[in-house]
C-alpha cells in the first residue's frame, strides 16, 4: 500500500479550508492510500482555527507567530510520517488517480512531481510545465505547452506537487532567504536539479483550483510584483554558479538600473535595492550550492526545457 502525507500551509483561509478540506479527505479515503492530512496555520486572524476543530480527522499545527510560507510549509514536512508528501494550498481540491504521480518515484533520481491544474470554475488549463530564459543576464520563468505526456519541468509548484520527503529535508526545504513569498518554490526545485535529481509534470493527473490565492487577496499587486523582482536577483546571486552566465548578470545590472531611472520606471532600483539588503545571505548559501552542485546552468536549462518524454525514463528505471 502507497503512503502519502498531505501537508497544507494555511494563512487566513478559513472559507477554502470550510470547503475543500472534507473533500480531500473523502478523495483520499477513495484513493486506497495509507494517508495522514496535516495542517499548518501560520497565526491566522480569521477563523481558521475554529474552523480546523471541526475536522478530527486532521493534524492541526498552530504557529504561535506568522512565519511565513516557507517557514510553515517546513515545520509541516518536517511533521510528516511518509516519504512522500502532497503540499497542497488550501485553494487545491484533489481529483483523479494518483498513480500516475507515484509512478514516477520508481525512479531514484525523482525529487518531485506535479500534476496539471486547472480552474475549477471553467475547467480550463491554469499552470502545469515551466521553462526556463536566460536572457540578457536576466533568468525568466516562461510557461511551455506540452502534449498528454509527461515531461520534465524547471520547478514543481509549492502548493501542488508530491515531494521525496527526507531529500525536501536534505536540501533544507523552502528557503526563508525569499520570504514572505515567491521564487522558494523555484529555488528549491532548481537546487534539486543542479544536484543531480529530475522534477517531473506529469498532466495525466490533473488537480482543481478552486479560487484565486491568498496573496494576491491580501496583498496590492505592485508590492507582489517588487517582491516578485527582488526574488529573482536573489535567485541568480545564489544559485547560477557558472562563471559566463553570472558574468553576463553584473555586467546588465548598470545599464538596466540607469534606463529605468532614465524612462522614470523605479521598479528596477526599487527591487534591486531590496535584494542587496539580502546579498550577504544569498552569497553565503551561493557558495554552498556551489560545492554541492552535479550539473552546470546550462545542463539544467537543457533539461528543464525539453519536450521530450520522460515514460520510457520511468519504465527503464522499474524494469532495473
Amino acid at each position: 500500500m502507497r503512503e502519502l502525507s498531505v501537508v497544507i500551509p494555511n494563512w487566513n483561509g478559513a472559507e477554502q479550508l470550510g470547503q475543500n478540506l472534507l473533500k480531500i479527505y473523502a478523495f483520499l479515503r477513495k484513493s486506497g492510500l495509507k494517508f495522514e492530512i496535516i495542517v499548518v496555520d501560520d497565526a491566522s486572524t480569521d477563523d481558521s482555527e475554529s474552523v480546523l476543530s471541526d475536522f478530527s480527522f486532521a493534524e492541526t499545527i498552530c504557529n504561535k507567530k506568522n512565519l511565513g510560507f516557507a517557514k510553515t510549509a517546513n515545520k509541516g514536512v518536517a511533521s510528516a510520517s511518509y516519504k512522500h508528501v502532497f503540499i497542497l494550498s488550501n485553494d487545491i481540491v484533489l481529483e483523479n488517480s494518483l498513480e500516475h504521480l507515484f509512478e514516477h518515484f520508481d525512479r531514484d533520481d525523482v525529487f518531485a512531481v506535479m500534476p496539471q491544474v486547472k480552474l475549477i470554475d471553467t475547467g480550463f488549463f491554469a499552470y502545469g510545465k515551466r521553462g526556463v530564459k536566460w536572457e540578457n543576464g536576466l533568468f525568466k520563468v516562461e510557461e511551455q505547452i506540452t502534449g498528454g505526456q509527461p515531461v520534465n519541468t524547471l520547478f514543481a509548484s509549492g502548493g501542488s506537487a508530491i515531494f521525496k520527503r527526507d531529500l525536501f529535508l536534505a536540501l533544507g526545504g523552502f528557503d526563508s532567504l525569499y520570504e514572505p513569498f515567491y521564487w522558494e518554490e523555484i529555488d528549491l526545485s532548481y537546487r534539486a536539479w543542479k544536484r543531480g535529481y529530475s522534477v517531473i509534470y506529469d498532466p495525466r493527473t490533473f488537480v482543481w483550483n478552486t479560487r484565486c490565492g491568498v496573496i494576491k487577496q491580501f496583498y496590492k499587486q505592485k508590492y507582489i510584483k517588487h517582491i516578485s523582482g527582488r526574488n529573482s536577483y536573489l535567485f541568480v546571486w545564489k544559485n547560477i554558479t557558472q562563471p559566463e552566465l553570472a558574468r553576463q548578470h553584473i555586467l546588465q545590472l548598470a545599464p538596466s538600473f540607469f534606463e529605468d531611472v532614465v524612462c522614470g520606471k523605479w521598479r528596477f532600483p526599487v527591487c534591486l535595492a531590496a535584494a542587496l539588503g539580502r546579498f550577504w545571505d544569498a552569497y553565503s548559501k551561493r557558495c554552498i550550492e556551489y560545492c554541492e552542485c552535479r550539473r552546470s546552468d546550462e545542463e539544467v536549462f537543457a533539461l528543464v526545457n525539453s519536450s521530450e518524454s520522460v515514460i520510457s525514463n520511468t519504465k527503464q528505471s522499474a524494469a532495473m
